[in-house]
């Protein structure tokens, strides 16, 4: 109860803000809606690159499926580097820039593993089809030329290699050929040939097995140059990519929706007007409160016989005095004032409104539907106190009810009097503070009034904030024999 504000909380925010909400919902959701009216229409075409490690399987699962990662990663970093794109614009008529068209080419692999895709974005559906058709064959080629760049070394050494074996055997051959046609003994010519036929075998096996060693070679470039092709080449698409009125309009409201509770909950979090009546008995620290926010309807007095009756209830038998305060200096207690006296001259036949001198001037009586013998009087403390009627009439009114400010404000100190030990508490929705309501009650509290009830007036039922009228003087004796004599008759007559 001594806390500056209620507790907030997000449910409060939403049903109090809830047109904040949508509303900004939907002012996102048409701006993004207008904003596909203005952007310029870009269209995006795929093409599929595929992996083939059917060479790494054979080592092993993890092996082979580290190796199709690092690949993947490998060939998406290639195909957005410079060396692949200023190809690309190379064959591409006009200008292009390989800086600009790096924003427009993304490489990404889809769920499916072992693929890369190649997406490139355009102002023209061919273009954008050609452009990423370019790049996968580009990135193609450059693998091909990367491995053939890798084996060249190697493949050169192993041609060196048969070259020179192939030369050797040769010269071993022709040595042979010789010494067959030398005119000699068999058994000089076995011995000369005995060592070049053990040397032609030597270099004939070296010559097979370095052979060997180059088409493995080959194979070995013919498959990693085949780990990478285009498996899918660019459709050229038939709607733009951007802008999409769908995903415009869904990112907007969904936008706008997080902004609309963020601001709501900021509203609610700086709100320090009462809104409803759980908020005023929360203020006031009552469990009875009368909401009036659609207005008071004159016939309906029920409600405000019940509150009259709440405020009278436990106290002394005699008490006849009910304490009207307002909330704050601008809170209205004519228009209550006048219905609870009206609810309760059904019981009581006569009422005394007595009204504070900054709520109303002078003396007057209000038409009553109750019946004959009921009276309801209106009067200011300072014309009653003129006339003498506090010290010597009080007792033919049945019940009085003081309109009062707050304690701190009020200038007739309704509040001092020893009847008054119970309040009806006014309050105005969306115009009464929550401070103000509560200081009001702790003021009461603190002198010995406790606040039975509270009512919560509609919104736009304060008065304007403006200096107190000056007084009218009511006709007759300022020493209060004439006025005292006016108002013990029967029926009151109206002074002004």
């Amino acid at each position: 109860m001594h806390a500056d504000r209620p507790l907030r909380t997000v449910g409060h925010a939403l049903r109090r803000f809830h047109w904040l909400v949508w509303g900004i919902a939907l002012l996102a959701g048409m701006l993004a809606f207008g904003a596909t009216f203005t952007r310029h229409r870009t269209y995006e075409a795929t093409a599929t690159l595929t992996l083939y490690e059917a060479n790494n399987t054979s080592q092993g699962f993890d092996l082979a499926l580290q190796s199709d990662q690092y690949l993947t990663q490998r060939f998406i970093a290639l195909a957005t580097s410079r060396p692949v794109l200023e190809q690309v614009c190379a064959a591409q008529r006009g200008s292009c820039d390989p800086v600009t068209l790096s924003h427009r080419i993304h490489a990404t692999t889809p769920t499916a593993t072992g693929q890369i895709s190649i997406t490139a974005s355009a102002s023209s559906p061919s273009v954008a089809a050609t452009l990423a058709d370019d790049v996968a064959n580009e990135l193609v080629r450059r693998n091909r030329a990367e491995v053939a760049a890798a084996v060249s070394p190697e493949r050169t050494y192993l041609q060196q290699q048969l070259t020179s074996i192939e030369s050797s055997i040769n010269a071993t051959q022709e040595q042979i050929r010789q010494i067959q046609n030398t005119p000699r003994t068999d058994a000089w010519v076995s011995n000369g040939l005995a060592p070049l036929l053990s040397r032609l075998s030597l270099l004939q096996a070296q010559y097979a097995n370095t052979y060997t060693k180059l088409q493995d070679l080959d194979a070995v470039a013919a498959q990693r140059s085949a780990t990478l092709s285009v498996y899918q080449p660019a459709s050229v698409p038939s709607k733009p990519a951007d802008p999409d009125p769908v995903r415009y309009v869904g990112v907007g409201v969904v936008g706008g929706l997080i902004a609309g509770l963020l601001l709501a909950l900021l509203a609610e979090r700086f709100r320090d007007r009462i809104g409803d009546g759980a908020e005023l008995g929360e203020a006031a620290g009552c469990s009875i409160v009368l909401d009036l926010r659609g207005g008071a309807d004159p016939s309906a007095v029920g409600p405000y016989g019940f509150l009259t009756r709440a405020s009278l209830q436990g106290r002394q038998r005699d008490a006849r005095t009910i304490l009207l305060v307002a909330a704050s200096a601008a809170d209205r207690l004519d228009r209550v004032a006048e219905m609870l006296a009206r609810a309760a001259a059904q019981v009581h036949h006569r009422v005394l409104i007595v009204r504070s001198s900054e709520l109303g001037d002078g003396l007057n009586r209000l038409d009553t539907s109750a019946g004959h013998g009921t009276t309801v009087v209106v009067a200011r403390p300072d014309v009653i106190g003129r006339n003498g009627y506090a010290s010597q009439n009080h007792d033919r009114f049945d019940l009085t009810i003081h309109c009062a400010l707050p304690p701190m404000a009020d200038p007739s100190m309704a509040w001092a009097k020893p009847a008054a030990c119970s309040a009806i508490l006014v309050a105005t929705r969306r115009a009464t503070r929550f401070s103000e309501a509560r200081r009001t009650a702790e003021q009461l509290r603190q002198v010995g009034v406790e606040t039975a009830a509270a009512i919560l007036l509609p919104r736009g039922s304060r008065k304007p904030r403006h200096s107190a009228k000056a007084v009218a003087e009511p006709p007759g004796d300022t020493d209060g024999t004439a006025g005292t004599d006016s108002l013990a008759a029967d029926d009151v007559a109206v002074t002004s």
